[in-house]
């Protein structure tokens, strides 16, 4: 008994302490992209606790969470924020950039960990949070200019009908993150779809435990500034075809 009422009490004091800590740091943006040619990308760092600073430690990892060296810097790697107030942290390209792939985009993750200051009351919890970011590496040939972010050769992703899904191929040399799945453009996003990430020139698998949109599905997916694009297909039989990509600003 004395031992589940301090389980329970713990898990209280945590869960305080953690609504407390969390947002302090906040970043301007949900992802970087960092072009070939760039010498650096920056990205706004801000202190939302209006009575404590924060130490914001920064570094980058690939997705199997495997530190960079050689290729890109973090600066600074730790630095002070005020209270209420706003500094930057840069990506800064470094000579093994060269040996990246050209033909397709290349994955990091930006880590920022916020670093309480000190407290000194008795039995205080001190988190240490961490924002994780997505960051890619894009090559020249790939280089998206155009305000909407849309991706160039997008109508080339098919869907193949499966019994639970569907088949979803992408022949772009881009990373393309699907959200929600609809069965019209002016619809509800429908229950059961787990976002996805697709790597370049790859397949993956979309099982849907919820309605099933079979004549005209689309797909909702991130463009480069965290805005949300709608990929419309027509399906013939098992076959989905990519018919346009617009911008969700733009429907009404």
């Amino acid at each position: 008994m004395r031992t589940s009422v301090y389980n329970t009490l713990l898990a209280l004091v945590f869960s305080l302490t953690a609504s407390q800590t969390l947002a302090a740091l906040s970043v301007d943006r949900s992802r970087l992209i960092f072009n070939e040619g760039d010498k650096s990308v920056s990205m706004e760092i801000t202190n939302n606790n209006k009575e404590l600073p924060y130490l914001a430690q920064g570094w980058l990892e690939d997705e199997h969470e495997n530190k960079i060296k050689g290729k890109f810097t973090v600066l600074p790697p730790l630095q002070r924020i005020e209270p209420d107030s706003k500094t930057s942290i840069r990506l800064q390209a470094l000579p093994d950039l060269s040996t990246l792939p050209q033909d397709r985009e290349s994955l990091y993750y930006l880590n920022i960990r916020e670093i309480p200051t000190k407290d000194n009351k008795e039995n205080a919890l001190t988190l240490a949070l961490q924002l994780r970011l997505k960051m890619f590496y894009r090559p020249s040939a790939l280089k998206i200019t155009h305000v909407e972010g849309h991706y160039p050769g997008i109508e080339a992703v098919t869907l193949k009908k499966k019994d639970s899904g569907y088949t979803l191929v992408n022949p772009t040399p881009y990373y393309l993150t699907f959200t929600a799945i609809r069965d019209s453009q002016k619809g509800v996003a429908l229950p059961g779809f787990d976002p996805v990430m697709v790597s370049p020139k790859s397949t993956t698998e979309l099982d849907l435990k919820g309605q099933f949109p079979h004549t005209s599905p689309v797909l909702m997916m991130i463009d480069d500034y965290g805005g949300t694009l709608r990929l419309t297909f027509r399906c013939s039989q098992t076959h989905c075809n990519a018919i346009n990509v617009v911008s969700d600003l733009s429907i009404q």
